[in-house]
């Protein structure tokens, strides 16, 4: 019993830990807050997650709100995607200190096939049902906010990575 279920638990603990351990750079509370949660909820779910964060990241040039907004909806569809998938599950996200700027990327395990990415960011498109399908329009209109914010999305063949980078 001890072998199969508590030092299997130990070690997935520990796993969590080093990974969470891995955001002590990350100097804005709130942020930290919600990547820790993110994490949390996708290792809870077997999802394999990575995280970089090498640079001590204090400033955002965004408005805090605005910033955990749009990475908990890039993070929720992630988790949500690579949850479906029936052999590699993972998630990495990485937060980069460039110098004039800073990228939070964010990249998924995918199951199956996407649709374009012009149809994902259609008013009410969804994969999952009706009543759904307003992350990736409200990320849009949040950006919109923004000239100093850039996003990239890119779709390969069982990968789907977002980039913001958002300019100092």
């Amino acid at each position: 019993y001890f072998l199969n279920i508590i030092e299997i638990a130990s070690k997935k603990i520990l796993l969590n830990n080093a990974e969470l351990a891995k955001l002590n750079n990350i100097k804005i509370f709130s942020l930290k807050g919600l990547i820790s949660n993110k994490i949390i909820l996708s290792q809870e779910m077997n999802i394999d997650t990575k995280i970089e964060a090498a640079e001590t990241i204090d400033y955002i040039n965004m408005h805090e709100i605005d910033l955990n907004r749009i990475i908990g909806i890039i993070f929720d569809n992630a988790i949500e995607e690579a949850s479906r998938c029936l052999n590699e599950k993972f998630i990495e996200f990485a937060i980069i200190k460039k110098e004039n700027s800073v990228m939070i990327l964010i990249q998924n395990s995918i199951h199956g096939e996407l649709p374009s990415l012009s149809s994902m960011y259609m008013d009410g498109f969804s994969t999952k049902g009706e009543n759904r399908g307003l992350g990736l329009i409200i990320l849009k209109e949040i950006l919109s906010k923004y000239k100093n914010a850039l996003r990239e999305t890119k779709i390969s063949e069982n990968r789907f990575l977002q980039i913001i980078e958002i300019l100092n």
